[in-house]
């Protein structure tokens, strides 16, 4: 399980901003799937189905799990 989240870690170094700029994404992190597997976890203002479209389900061969959390804003 370590050597896949450092496989996460370096991957995000690289693509974070990328994947920020996706519309709909709030948030990256790195967690485990509904499998226990490690994987890229995002977070979205838009539906799931809209930004699923526009990403690969996996990146790099790494899973990538996508949930709907709403808009983040400061109170």
């Amino acid at each position: 399980m370590k050597e896949e989240r450092e496989k996460i870690e370096q991957v995000r170094a690289k693509f974070d901003d990328e994947i920020m700029a996706t519309e709909g994404i709030e948030s990256i992190s790195t967690g485990l799937n509904e499998r226990g597997e490690v994987c890229l976890m995002l977070s979205t203002s838009a539906p799931v189905e809209q930004v699923q479209a526009k990403l690969p389900k996996e990146i790099f061969k790494i899973p990538v799990k996508i949930t709907y959390i709403g808009k983040i804003s400061a109170q």
